[in-house]
């Protein structure tokens, strides 16, 4: 600050390559037309600088932007993201059909075991004269939830 006093400003990023200051939050979460300068190509007024963040930090855009990172950085402490809750209904649906291959499996091992013929007249599930593999997995049905 121009009194000498420090103020943190933790959405305020330097860039040692460009010499310019940039707004974090803005930088990742403005959608469209960038209004501001420290979320487009930055600011390296270092005489103004004080000035120009004052009113960069009350303006609408930034508040917004700001408070969209805030909201996804305790999510992601809190591991409650879309990403993760996607991540678990994924895991959900590979180990479900993880174990229906793993019956299929069972039921040709049993066929091929037995000697016995995979298909019937039909190809269907739940008509007749569909096979021993189709009656098979009809039977399993019955009593499996998984398939």
């Amino acid at each position: 600050m121009s009194n000498r006093e420090e103020y943190d400003r933790d959405w305020l990023v330097y860039s040692k390559k460009v010499d310019r200051v940039y707004c974090f939050g803005c930088k990742l979460f403005t959608k469209g037309q960038q209004k501001g300068q420290l979320a487009k190509e930055g600011c390296n007024d270092w005489t103004h600088i004080n000035n120009r963040l004052k009113n960069y930090e009350t303006s609408v855009d930034h508040v917004l932007n700001m408070t969209n990172w805030y909201e996804l950085r305790s999510r992601l402490e809190k591991h409650q993201t879309i990403v993760k809750a996607a991540q678990r209904q994924l895991e959900k649906e590979k180990d479900h059909w993880r174990k229906v291959l793993f019956r299929i499996v069972c039921i040709v091992k049993f066929l091929v075991k037995h000697n016995l013929a995979f298909r019937g007249s039909n190809s269907k599930l739940y008509e007749d004269s569909n096979g021993n593999f189709l009656g098979l997995v009809e039977m399993l049905a019955e009593f499996d939830p998984v398939i």
